[in-house]
């Protein structure tokens, strides 16, 4: 009978419970880089949410500032360029279309092309009416329509030319403060609960935009002698 030499130490294979043991470590190893990818994923759509409502924000606040901005623009008359003017509330009058023929009010015949707008804040949105000037009356051309959803806060503040904020007593600016607003500050804040992942914080995103306006002809010139 041939017998065989033992094994050198380097050349036995593991035994049962180092097997165990490596299993285990690598279980260990596995289960935190799952948990690793798992969480940088759900960062990532968190991130890719957020930034969705940043540039919600951005367009919107882009084009408020664009109408705000001109408030006062070729109106006629006893127009104000604001004439409601609140913490939720403002409207303002100008000529939207520039004089272009491609005009928003299709009631205007023969007018001066002059448009209303208001901005108000109502409960998760933010909604706008135009209205046209015809033969001496505001008729409504555009009902209160959303434009900006999933909002948590919004809100108007109202400077002078000095920098100072302009404050309503009875919460809407009377006719003399209106007349000395030169810039107005529009924040909101959006959130999507919707896109909200387990664990992670609800994807929001606030802004703010201080919009100078010409609503007086002196401080056009101003603006254009760069003062």
């Amino acid at each position: 009978m041939i017998t065989r030499p033992p094994l050198r130490r380097d050349e036995r294979g593991f035994s049962l419970i180092e097997m165990m043991i490596a299993i285990g470590i690598m279980a260990v190893i596995y289960l935190a880089v799952t948990q690793i990818l798992v969480r940088v994923h759900l960062s990532h759509a968190t991130m890719a949410s957020t930034m969705s409502l940043r540039q919600e924000a951005r367009v919107l606040l882009m084009r408020m500032g664009d109408e705000v901005r001109g408030a006062g623009h070729g109106i006629v008359g006893s127009l104000e360029g604001i004439s409601q003017a609140s913490a939720t509330e403002l409207t303002i009058a100008l000529d939207l279309d520039r004089g272009s023929s491609d005009r928003p009010c299709t009631l205007e015949v023969g007018d001066d092309g002059v448009e209303q707008v208001t901005y108000r804040v109502a409960t998760g949105r933010i909604e706008r009416r135009v209205q046209c000037w015809v033969s001496g009356v505001w008729v409504q051309e555009i009902p209160y329509t959303p434009v900006a959803q999933n909002v948590t806060a919004a809100s108007f503040r109202y400077f002078d030319a000095a920098g100072a904020e302009i404050t309503a007593g009875g919460g809407s600016l009377a006719e003399a403060q209106r007349d000395q607003v030169r810039s107005i500050r529009v924040s909101v804040a959006l959130a999507d609960a919707a896109r909200a992942i387990q664990g992670e914080a609800t994807p929001s995103y606030q802004s703010f935009a201080d919009v100078l306006v010409r609503n007086q002809d002196a401080f056009l010139t101003k603006l254009v002698d760069g003062g």
